[in-house]
């Protein structure tokens, strides 16, 4: 099979990026939640979904670098459909459960980044070799973010 048999199925490479990446962001979220504990606390279920992320991010490394920094699919992230990236969609539902639990003053979408943000960049740390994998650092950051009194 040629490149140009390949592509000649999507619009673009970029139309090819996207269809990959939701697909991957589908599969992978379908993972996190057989892995996930059936935990119905929601911190909980949001701190066993960092650390399946992170555990890809050390086990996949080149999968997630697509996944998580492709320039190609921003446009993915800006969308606030459930067809997009589903595993984007489950963070934001954990979110919106967390709030609905435990009282906070951030906002939704603050809460997300501050959230978001963090998985990734230990994710990197750790996939670098810079840092270990610490559940405790993981439960406790997560409840610093939510305002959760241990």
């Amino acid at each position: 099979m040629t490149t140009g048999s390949f592509y000649k199925h999507f619009d673009s490479k970029d139309d090819l990026f996207r269809t990959v990446t939701a697909t991957l962001s589908e599969r992978l979220s379908q993972q996190a939640r057989q892995t996930a504990t059936k935990e119905k606390d929601p911190l909980v279920q949001l701190i066993d979904l960092g650390e399946f992320i992170i555990i890809q991010f050390k086990k996949q490394p080149n999968l997630m670098g697509f996944l998580f920094f492709n320039n190609s699919i921003l446009d993915l992230y800006q969308h606030n459909g459930t067809s997009h990236f589903p595993l984007l969609d489950d963070t934001h539902q954990l979110i919106k459960k967390i709030m609905a639990v435990y009282p906070t003053h951030d906002s939704e979408k603050t809460l997300f980044v501050k959230v978001w943000a963090f998985i990734q960049g230990y994710a990197m740390l750790i996939q670098n070799n810079a840092a270990d994998y610490d559940r405790v650092l993981l439960t406790n950051t997560a409840k610093e973010m939510i305002g959760v009194k241990s």
